[in-house]
């Protein structure tokens, strides 16, 4: 994670199985460069689910969609910043035709609140608390605050851990009409209140930490056992570009 990150754009998706050999190279070729190269954007990741090993203990109706896309951002309102919009409302052509792949889709700008670790890790544990479990910023005493924070803190002390963030959503930020959204009215767009991101080097330690992980943040205060969760692996990172040419091979 960037060092100057105050923030993060959070989405989920499933993807239409027909569409999706086009998606990725979209996603990968088009749609990441073209929003990190949106002032105040840092990075862009892109995750898939990992659906074996311990992604089986998973039960089905808390397991998260299959892809986890995040951006970097170095305020909360770069993500309503006038730049950002001038995109979201002219997609382009190869957007548009990809749009109806997007499945279960959840989107929400997110202040970052804690954050602990340096680096980016191959895996990650990625628990999304939905509206109405609890888990929102007015939901939580200053004492349930202070031990989220201290919690958050020593979790890269953990075997394998490197790093772990929580953020909460801030729906007014992404609650705006905008014509790429309407390209994508066949899925809606859901709502979540906050969204913890622990990262690891290894997915099976990374799974022998998470019984505890769980427990910890029920212990504190929050409503663990109405988070939706799974385990991610790394499919793409992209950093802010140092050079206006891109790489050619």
């Amino acid at each position: 994670m960037r060092k100057d990150m105050h923030a993060f754009l959070a989405i989920w998706s499933d993807i239409a199985a027909d569409l999706a050999g086009e998606w990725y190279r979209w996603h990968t070729d088009e749609h990441m460069p073209e929003r990190v190269g949106i002032p105040g954007f840092l990075a862009g990741r892109r995750y898939e689910r990992i659906d074996g090993g311990p992604g089986r203990d998973v039960p089905e109706d808390r397991r998260l969609q299959h892809c986890y896309m995040m951006y970097e951002g170095e305020k909360l309102t770069t993500f309503n910043s006038d730049a950002y919009i001038e995109r979201l409302n002219h997609p382009t052509e190869w957007t548009r035709e990809v749009a109806p792949a997007f499945q279960n889709f959840a989107r929400g700008a997110c202040q970052l609140k804690f954050s602990a670790g340096d680096g980016y890790g191959g895996v990650m544990l990625l628990l999304r608390f939905d509206e109405g479990t609890g888990a929102a910023s007015d939901d939580m005493s200053a004492a349930t605050l202070e031990s989220l924070d201290h919690f958050v803190s020593t979790l890269p002390g953990l075997s394998g851990i490197t790093a772990a963030h929580f953020g909460f959503s801030r729906a007014e930020i992404t609650d705006i009409e905008t014509n790429e959204k309407q390209a994508r009215a066949g899925t809606g767009e859901a709502r979540f209140d906050s969204v913890m991101m622990i990262e690891a080097c290894d997915a099976a330690q990374l799974a022998g930490h998470a019984t505890a992980i769980l427990a910890n943040l029920k212990s504190i205060g929050l409503p663990a056992e109405n988070a939706r969760y799974g385990f991610y692996d790394l499919s793409y990172l992209l950093t802010k570009r140092t050079t206006e040419v891109p790489n050619r091979h």
